[in-house]
């Protein structure tokens, strides 16, 4: 279950955390009263590290809810940092792991990129870093197949590179 809606947006202590809850929705108490066997899912997009010495921001919203008996998994999107980030959170607090988010039609490196740090983020957090080469290029001739099981069939729209090699109807010659 998406976290948002049961936080409310003017909560002090939400601000700068996605809190989508209005007071007239009156769901900020919900969360009581709800089966401790559904999972959070504790979307958080942003980190904006202007300084490598900047502090890591303190993800509250996820350990409200680990605090309240809920399996808590940590769902970031593009942000690199804030995947980074968020996995090693999820690790020091013992949370139920990362689910990274896709929103859109992926058809381009970005794919790729959170893909990679999300899986170095849930799997090894406290080593996490940006882009790793290697894990990347082993990735490459699957990701069509991963994104051809999301209904993304287009072969253009998939991928790392518009082609994987030339269909031979470009507008430049085939070697």
């Amino acid at each position: 279950m998406w976290h948002d809606m049961l936080l409310e947006s003017g909560d002090k202590r939400w601000s700068g955390y996605t809190a989508c809850g209005l007071p007239e929705h009156k769901l900020s108490m919900l969360y009581k009263e709800l089966p401790r066997d559904i999972v959070i899912a504790d979307w958080q997009y942003g980190y904006n590290k202007a300084a490598p010495e900047d502090p890591e921001p303190e993800w509250p919203t996820s350990k409200f809810f680990n605090k309240e008996k809920f399996d808590v998994l940590v769902c970031p999107w593009l942000n690199e940092n804030g995947i980074i980030s968020l996995g090693r959170m999820a690790e020091k607090e013992k949370l139920t792991g990362i689910l990274e988010t896709t929103w859109h039609i992926s058809h381009c490196s970005n794919f790729q990129t959170i893909f990679n740090i999300a899986a170095n983020a849930g799997w090894n957090p406290s080593k996490a870093s940006g882009s790793n080469t290697a894990s990347r290029l082993a990735a490459t001739m699957h990701t069509r197949q991963i994104e051809w099981d999301m209904d993304i069939v287009d072969y253009e729209k998939t991928g790392w590179n518009q082609y994987q090699m030339d269909p031979g109807h470009h507008p430049h010659p085939v070697f």
